[in-house]
C-alpha cells in the first residue's frame, strides 16, 4: 500500500507540476502580449459580480489595488452599496437635500485616481460651496457600461437614491457606437454576461442575455478561483477564446477596399494598435446622416437615441430631471494625436470616399439630438481644448486614456459652472 500512494504521488506531482509550470509562464507574459484578448482580468471578478436585472454590478464593500502602464497605482474599494463612492449607510435621502445622480462608464467610475480626486466627489464639493440646500453627487459609474446598461442600472438601483437630477456622462467614442454592437467577446460580456441592446422590427427596444456567466446559477467556488487565477481555463473554457486579428466585420463587409487578415497583421511592433474602428467612423463630417457611413452603425446610433429617450421617460416618471454631459476622447483634445488615429485608420481601410474628418462630429450630433428633445447637456471638448492649449499637464493617461487627476478636476469644474449657471441645482 505504501508503494502504491508513493507511486500515485509520483504521478499527481508530474501532472501538477507541469500544469502550474505552464500557469507561471502565462502569467509573467505580459498582459497586452494576449490576456486582454480572451479576457483574462482577475480584478474583474473581484470588484464585479453577474446580475440578472442589469448585467454586472461593483460588490459591495470589494476591494483591490489597481495598478496601469506605470501611470498609476490606486487603492480601489466600493461602498456597501456597491458603488465607487462615499460610504453611504443608506438609500434614503435626508430632507432639503438636492440628490444627483451620475450614470456613467468607466471615465465616472474612475478607479484610475484616488476616490478623493474623482470628479463626483469634486463636483458635490463645488456645488456646496455655491449653493443651498445641501447638495449631494451620488456616482453611478460602473465600468464597461453602456447608455443601455446605466438605464437598466436606474431602474433597479438609482431610483433607490431618489434622485432630483439624473447625469448620463456620454463618452461617444463607445456610447454611440461601439458598445450598442456589443458582442460575446466584448472583455465584460466574456467575464461575467451581460445584455445586448437591439430594436425589433416595430422599433421598440429589446435585450438579450449573451452568455457565458449565467445570471441565475451561483459560481461554484472551484470555479470562481479558476475564473479568477488561471489562464489555462480561460484559454480552454471561454467562448472565442482565441487570439484574435483585428479585423472588423461591421468594416470589413462594407469597406470598399477590404483588408486581408494578413495585410491588418502584418505590422512592425513600433506601429500603433489601435482597434476602435467603429470609433474612428463616429468623426465623420455630418455622423450620422454622411452617406459613407456603413448601416449597421447608424442603426446603432438610432439604438442610441432610444434608449436615452426610454431613459428620459424613465427619470421623468420617477419625478427627476434628465440632464447629460458629453465626454471627449484624448483625439479630441489634442489634434495630433487624432490625426495619427485617422492615418492608421486610412492605412488599413483606404479613404473613405471624399469624406472630411471633423473633430467634433460626434458631439454635435449628440448636442443637436438632445436639444431636440429638451435635454440639457454640456460638452466638455471646448473647455478641455481650451485648457490643453496653455497648460502641459495631461487631462489623459498616456496608456490608459481615462481621465488624469487633473482631467477629473477640470470636469468638475466645467459642470459644476454649468449646472449653477443653466439653473439644473436650486441656488
Amino acid at each position: 500500500m505504501k508503494f502504491i500512494l508513493t507511486r500515485l504521488a509520483v504521478v499527481c506531482f508530474g501532472l501538477i507540476l507541469p500544469i502550474l509550470m505552464i500557469e507561471l509562464a502565462l502569467w509573467l507574459i505580459p498582459n497586452a502580449s494576449w490576456k486582454s484578448l480572451i479576457s483574462k482580468s482577475p480584478p474583474r471578478f473581484i470588484l464585479y459580480r453577474s446580475d440578472r436585472d442589469i448585467g454586472w454590478v461593483p460588490i459591495p464593500n470589494a476591494e483591490i489595488n489597481w495598478q496601469g502602464y506605470g501611470e498609476f497605482d490606486v487603492n480601489v474599494k466600493m461602498n456597501s452599496l456597491g458603488l465607487r463612492d462615499r460610504e453611504r449607510a443608506t438609500y434614503e435621502k435626508s430632507p432639503g437635500t438636492f440628490r444627483i445622480l451620475i450614470l456613467g462608464d468607466s471615465f465616472t467610475e474612475g478607479i484610475q485616481v484616488p476616490l478623493e480626486q474623482l470628479f463626483s466627489i469634486r463636483l458635490e464639493t463645488c456645488l456646496n460651496e455655491q449653493v443651498s440646500p445641501t447638495i449631494e453627487v451620488i456616482n453611478g459609474g460602473v465600468s464597461g457600461y453602456s447608455t443601455g446598461d446605466e438605464l437598466l442600472f436606474f431602474l433597479k438601483e438609482g431610483v433607490k437614491y431618489q434622485p432630483d437630477l439624473v447625469l448620463v456622462a456620454i463618452f461617444a467614442a463607445n456610447d454611440t457606437v461601439k458598445e450598442m454592437g456589443r458582442e460575446f467577446d466584448d472583455n465584460m460580456i466574456q467575464s461575467l454576461g451581460g445584455f445586448q441592446f437591439y430594436l425589433d422590427s416595430q422599433g421598440h427596444l429589446q435585450k438579450r442575455w449573451l452568455e457565458w456567466a449565467d445570471p441565475d446559477h451561483e459560481i461554484s467556488w472551484p470555479e470562481r478561483l479558476l475564473r479568477r487565477y488561471s489562464s489555462i481555463y480561460y484559454i480552454l473554457r471561454a467562448p472565442d477564446s482565441t487570439v484574435r486579428g483585428e479585423v472588423n466585420e461591421t468594416i470589413d463587409d462594407w469597406w470598399p477596399e477590404s483588408p486581408s487578415p494578413e495585410s491588418v497583421l502584418a505590422k512592425s511592433n513600433d506601429e500603433p494598435d489601435y482597434r476602435d474602428d467603429e470609433n474612428l467612423i463616429i468623426f465623420a463630417e455630418g455622423f450620422p446622416d454622411n452617406p459613407d457611413v456603413p448601416p449597421q452603425i447608424k442603426a446603432w446610433w438610432r439604438l442610441f437615441e432610444t434608449i436615452v429617450l426610454e431613459l428620459q421617460k424613465q427619470v421623468a416618471l420617477h419625478d427627476a430631471q434628465l440632464a447629460a454631459v458629453i465626454i471627449p476622447r484624448d483625439a479630441q483634445i489634442h489634434p495630433e494625436l487624432y490625426q495619427i488615429h485617422v492615418n492608421e485608420f486610412i492605412k488599413r481601410y483606404g479613404t473613405l470616399g471624399d469624406t472630411v474628418w471633423d473633430l467634433a462630429a460626434p458631439d454635435k450630433a449628440i448636442l443637436e439630438f438632445m436639444n431636440k428633445h429638451t435635454i440639457p447637456t454640456l460638452d466638455l471638448m471646448p473647455g478641455f481644448q481650451a485648457y490643453a492649449q496653455t497648460h502641459d499637464d495631461l487631462l489623459y493617461f498616456e496608456q490608459d486614456i481615462h481621465f488624469t487627476q487633473q482631467g477629473h478636476r477640470l470636469a468638475a469644474g466645467l459642470m459644476c459652472d454649468w449646472l449653477i449657471e443653466d439653473g439644473l441645482v436650486p441656488r
